[in-house]
């Protein structure tokens, strides 16, 4: 599956504004989105240290299912480089013009000089 970075976004965006630790966020809750992307991408985030949760599984299979519970700081920090459709954009204009694939560095590297940081 492709990583869709919108979807990134769109996950810690909902999460963060939630505010709740109490909820939990499974797939059913980003119904404009296929289910199993929604929990590869949590699954994602939870691996990369963005976001805390758990899964069903160690590794994404059939009836693979994830959820979401609160960001991490990391998390918060990267959606606050990414969170401005602005600032997204600069970001995503940068590494195109220079032929730099969307990783989580690169991402985080550019928003720093989109940033002025």
């Amino acid at each position: 599956m492709k990583r869709e970075w919108e979807l990134i976004r769109l996950i810690l965006t909902r999460i963060e504004a939630e505010g709740d630790l109490s909820s939990r966020w499974f797939a059913d809750r980003f119904p404009e989105w296929p289910a199993d992307a929604v929990s590869y991408h949590m699954w994602l985030l939870i691996q990369a240290g963005l976001l805390t949760g758990q899964c069903n599984a160690d590794a994404p299979s059939a009836g693979f299912v994830c959820h979401g519970v609160a960001l991490t700081w990391a998390g918060h920090e990267f959606l606050a480089a990414v969170r401005s459709d602005t600032a997204w954009g600069r970001i995503k204009a940068r590494l195109a013009e220079r032929s730099v694939d969307l990783s989580l560095d690169a991402i985080i590297a550019a928003a720093r000089f989109a940033l002025g940081g």
